[in-house]
């Protein structure tokens, strides 16, 4: 019975943290190896209106000259985008400062708070990392996770 349990347990922690299906959809600066999504191993992933779940993505940055890196994230349904807030979204700060001193292996982990006004529905939930590049902003990653809002 003990071992049973232990074994229950640990199955769930892998659970947890287990990559999901995603979409590279596009960026400069960053590959993107894996995401993980807070309590979802399954596609299309299940998440409750109202509450706020975490974002990680795994990267490897092949540039290293950002000044700054701002997260962003959006619910996409019926073909609109709908703007969510995530925490942190100064990418930087996460990382401990930028400009970044070498390519490396980068995990962002954002809190993505899904508004309980959001139609329950499929959709896409889309993270992104932008830079300024001049007076215009560009992706450094993107990359977009079926949902299911319910």
């Amino acid at each position: 019975m003990g071992v049973k349990l232990i074994l229950l347990v640990f199955g769930c922690i892998i659970t947890l943290v287990a990559s999901v299906y995603y979409e590279d959809c596009g960026g400069h600066g960053f590959v993107v190896e894996s995401v993980e999504v807070e309590g979802c191993s399954t596609s299309p992933c299940l998440i409750n209106v109202g509450t706020s779940v975490t974002v990680t993505v795994n990267s490897v940055n092949t540039d290293t000259s950002f000044a700054a890196l701002l997260g962003e994230a959006y619910i996409v349904q019926l073909g609109y985008a709908w703007g969510l807030k995530v925490t942190p979204n100064d990418i930087c700060l996460h990382w401990g400062g930028c400009p970044l001193s070498e390519s490396a292996t980068r995990k962002y982990s954002g809190d993505v708070y899904f508004n309980s006004t959001l139609l329950r529905r499929r959709g896409h939930l889309r993270l992104t990392a932008k830079y300024e590049d001049g007076n215009d902003f560009e992706l450094a990653f993107c990359v977009r996770i079926p949902v299911n809002l319910i």
